[in-house]
């Protein structure tokens, strides 16, 4: 069968290795140093929509395949901003900044975004079926392109910084994931189903610098199913 989602995710991503949120710089107008400090991001949700298929193995087991398009979103805060090609841009440590043009301010909060695709396959295990209900284990792998992660200070002055994930220890543009969930499923008819999940994905280090994290999904979704052909 087909199926068509739509889902909520949480991208926790966790502190650098060696635990660097903190960094001294010299300010530009006051020639004096100070730390530019950014806080622990924190999960503030996202949005995913996509469709997939999955076919039959056996009476219980079922490969799943899928795409997905997700935008996370993640808060954080900054007490510097720097100005870059005559433009003033908020400072978020692991997405680098021109230290030669650092100016220090009051903490303002930080929006982060990050856009990508995903593709997954998975293998599903009935466990346990009551009328037309059913419950599923989910265990697979992801494999996810990120293209787009902006910086947004709520300074009225400060443009959107746009990093460059090609060069970045912190996200990767591609990255490796293994996937485990479960799964409630509804059949409405011969041609229709329901389905809810819980899903939990880690994504795989492929990096040893310092500043590498690890990072991980929550997700919830749900999804129509379209039966192609009648099930035995």
């Amino acid at each position: 069968f087909l199926n068509g989602r739509v889902g909520n995710n949480n991208l926790n991503i966790g502190p650098p290795v060696g635990g660097v949120n903190a960094e001294s710089a010299l300010d530009a107008n006051l020639a004096a140093s100070s730390v530019i400090f950014n806080e622990e991001e924190t999960a503030l949700g996202a949005l995913s929509v996509g469709f997939g298929f999955s076919f039959e193995l056996s009476k219980r087991l079922m490969l799943n395949t899928s795409i997905r398009y997700s935008e996370f979103r993640n808060s954080s805060s900054s007490n510097a901003y720097s100005v870059e090609n005559g433009r003033s841009l908020p400072i978020y440590l692991p997405a680098g900044y021109d230290s030669d043009n650092v100016n220090f301010v009051g903490p303002y909060n930080l929006t982060n975004s990050l856009q990508g695709v995903s593709f997954l396959s998975s293998l599903s295990y009935e466990l346990l079926q009551f009328g037309k209900f059913n419950v599923a284990f989910l265990g697979g792998f992801g494999l996810d392109h990120f293209f787009s992660y902006k910086i947004k200070g709520d300074l009225n002055f400060l443009e959107v910084r746009k990093a460059d994930l090609s060069h970045s220890n912190f996200i990767q543009e591609f990255n490796l994931s293994t996937l485990t969930g479960l799964s409630l499923n509804y059949r409405l008819n011969e041609q229709l189903g329901l389905s809810s999940d819980v899903t939990y994905r880690y994504f795989i280090p492929t990096n040893a610098g310092e500043g590498r994290r690890t990072s991980s999904i929550l997700g919830f979704g749900l999804s129509l199913n379209y039966f192609i052909r009648k099930r035995d």
